[in-house]
């Protein structure tokens, strides 16, 4: 399971993203998930987190769900690796 912040999470921690009701920000496919917004101002400086999650045996409850839903000042104490977008 990968995870993020949901709609709702990233509107309250960066209001200046403009994210409307019309687009959610986060994309599901196949392969992951996609982030999108309308309005990024000049020069900010933006942080995302990812957490994946993993059952080590077949389970039928929302354990990965919730295990990756982790809110983003809980992490940011955290060693990161930063990546550039492509």
């Amino acid at each position: 399971m990968l995870g993020t912040e949901d709609g709702d999470a990233l509107t309250a921690r960066m209001p200046w993203f403009e994210i409307r009701n019309t687009q959610y920000p986060v994309g599901y496919l196949n392969n992951g998930f996609e982030l999108f917004f309308d309005y990024v101002p000049p020069k900010s400086i933006l942080d995302f987190h990812f957490v994946i999650a993993y059952n080590t045996v077949k389970s039928d409850n929302d354990s990965e769900w919730f295990a990756v839903d982790v809110p983003h000042h809980n992490l940011v104490h955290l060693k990161s690796v930063p990546i550039k977008a492509i």
